[in-house]
Formats: structure tokens, C-alpha cells, sequence
């Protein structure tokens, strides 16, 4: 009620206050809040000013106007995306590891590169340039389809293939 508003505690000498503001019915506080319990059915709302999570000092999660920074490690079961996700970085990278078996692989800007690198053999085992060339470092097998051939004439059945240096 109006009759609140400006209501609550001030610490003097330490300009620390919790006052309760009955327009926006809220709690403001004027000093940062440092819980060392469990906080119940939490809910962070900022409007306009990011929020920031630390851990030991460090922040680890901050909201911004163009979205969310998380600073270290993410685990995520599953990832739902109704639009783009994207990956920034000089070297961006997904790595695919797989807890029970081999291989483990990364899919890889390289400068330009995409690569699929077989993390587990230490290997590109695929690599298409910034010209568009495709490399494999293994033999590739082309299995046609039942009534389909790979050689042929015409536009469209072209396989070329160039021997390396090695």
C-alpha cells in the first residue's frame, strides 16, 4: 500500500538501506546481496540492466541486450533451437565425443577450413578449403543405387580424380 512506501531498514554510517517502493511494488536495495543459504523459488528480472552470476568473484553468466555470456563450461542434455545457433570464434569448434566408444570427432572452422577431425586418430579426415576442395584422408567408396551408375556421358555424371604427391 501507499502507506509502505519508503518503509524498511537503514543502516546509518554505511549508506546501506532495504526500502520498499509501492509504485513499482518492489524491495530496492542500494547494496549488493550476498546470500549464503538457499535461496527458494528464485526469479531474476532485470528490465533494462544485464544481470550478472559470479562464482568466487568470477562472473560466469551475464545477460546482455543481445543475449547471454557464459563464461566456462556449459552442460546441456539436450539443446532445442527454434532458430540459429550460432558459434563465434577465431577457431570455432564442436567436439562429438562419444563416452562408451571410438572415435571421437570435431567439426571445425579452421581458418577458413572445414574440417571433420578425428580426434581420437589425430587425423583431418575431412577437409574442404576456401576454394571449395574437397580432402579425405581415407579411401572413399561411392555405391550407386540400383540402376545408377557414377561414369557415364553427359552433364552430371562427372567423377574426376587427381593423384597426389605422396
Amino acid at each position: 500500500s501507499a502507506a509502505a512506501d519508503g518503509a524498511g531498514i537503514v543502516v546509518d554510517g554505511a549508506s546501506a538501506s532495504i526500502l520498499y517502493d509501492h509504485t513499482g511494488t518492489q524491495w530496492e536495495i542500494n547494496k549488493p546481496l550476498e546470500v549464503t543459504g538457499t535461496l527458494s523459488n528464485p526469479q531474476f528480472e532485470s528490465g533494462s540492466i544485464a544481470v550478472t552470476l559470479k562464482n568466487n568473484g568470477n562472473t560466469r553468466l551475464l545477460t546482455t541486450g543481445g543475449g547471454v555470456d557464459i563464461t566456462g563450461g556449459l552442460s546441456v542434455g539436450n539443446i532445442n533451437s527454434t532458430g540459429t545457433l550460432s558459434i563465434t570464434s577465431t577457431y570455432p569448434r564442436i567436439n562429438l565425443t562419444d563416452t562408451n566408444h571410438d572415435d571421437d570427432w570435431s567439426i571445425i572452422n579452421a581458418d577458413g577450413n572445414f574440417r571433420v577431425y578425428n580426434i581420437t586418430d589425430a587425423v583431418d579426415s575431412f577437409n574442404i578449403d576456401a576454394s571449395n576442395n574437397a580432402t579425405f584422408a581415407g579411401s572413399v567408396t561411392l555405391t550407386p543405387s540400383s540402376g545408377h551408375s557414377y561414369f557415364g556421358s553427359g552433364s552430371g555424371k562427372d567423377l574426376n580424380i587427381n593423384a597426389g604427391s605422396g
